[in-house]
């Protein structure tokens, strides 16, 4: 036994790396944020639809809103940043704590890591994107996918495409100004189709 198979060992040597993490981030002009673990579960199911309702640990209170346990940390870190008086100004954040989501097999609390970079105009110097997911699949691909087994990367974020990259297989991506929503459900589906009957481009 090393060292290290210690619980008390291993809880206090990630606790280091991620102080060392946020010193890092902090010195290039990255403060940490720290959102309530608790969150409205509605931003969440807004923003990427009924799908993730079942990866999400959730709750009610007495008026029946339901919340539900931190399970990523951009959309919170946007709350905390919209509500404060820098909104609209350039401002950076850095996170590094547990995240809670469903895994098959494995647990659901996890740690995640990361920058938040908000307001800036410089886009080509920030070169960072949001992910639209519309997939275009050719046939022999998409039977060749169906047989491929879930990687690490896939159960833990709950993305399948990560499933072809941890695989091997190269993914396509264009770059576009549309703004869409999540629709992954036939309730979301219908949701889209409300918006467009008014003149909401989805």
């Amino acid at each position: 036994m090393t060292s290290m198979d210690d619980p008390e060992v291993r809880t206090a040597a990630a606790s280091a790396l991620a102080d060392t993490l946020l010193a890092h981030f902090a010195a290039a002009g990255y403060p940490r944020c720290e959102p309530p673990i608790l969150q409205p579960a509605s931003v969440f199911l807004d923003l990427s639809g009924e799908d993730i309702r079942h990866r999400l640990f959730l709750s009610s209170d007495a008026s029946g809103a339901e919340h539900c346990l931190r399970p990523e940390f951009t959309i919170p870190i946007s709350r905390v940043y919209l509500a404060s008086a820098d909104a609209g100004r350039p401002v950076g954040y850095s996170y590094c704590g547990p995240i809670f989501r469903y895994r098959p097999n494995a647990s659901g609390e996890f740690v995640q890591a990361g920058l938040e970079s908000f307001g800036r105009r410089d886009r080509a110097a920030v070169d960072a994107y949001a992910h639209v997911g519309l997939y275009a699949f050719r046939r022999d691909f998409l039977l060749t996918f169906a047989r491929l087994p879930q990687t690490p990367l896939e159960i833990a974020e709950s993305l399948e495409q990560l499933r072809a990259l941890e695989h091997g297989f190269r993914i396509r991506t264009v770059v576009t100004e549309h703004h869409s929503i999540g629709v992954d459900t036939p309730d979301d589906l219908e949701r889209a189709r409300r918006l467009s009957a008014v003149g909401v481009r989805v």
